[in-house]
């Protein structure tokens, strides 16, 4: 399995306090401070280094024109997911 550094980043979004970070593959790794649950991964616990949402794994998170739309806010972050 490569690294995150190995993977083509499409997109990453940097706040202050925590990133999101989606790679080629459709995985989205997310990492930094979690105080109020904004890096998706369920519970409140700070990440030092990046960790795969495991909550979207499975999910259509492309949209008819195959983009993933993502979005992040001092607190808070948002992907949407497709039927």
């Amino acid at each position: 399995m490569k690294s995150l550094q190995e993977e083509i980043t499409l997109f990453t979004s940097k706040e202050k306090n925590f990133n999101l970070t989606f790679i080629e593959n459709g995985e989205i790794y997310s990492w930094g401070y979690n105080a109020h649950g904004q890096l998706g991964q369920g519970d409140f616990n700070n990440r030092n280094s990046p960790e795969l949402v495991k909550s979207l794994q499975g999910k259509n998170i492309f949209d008819e024109n195959g983009q993933c739309k993502m979005g992040t806010d001092y607190y808070h972050s948002f992907i949407l997911v497709f039927n």
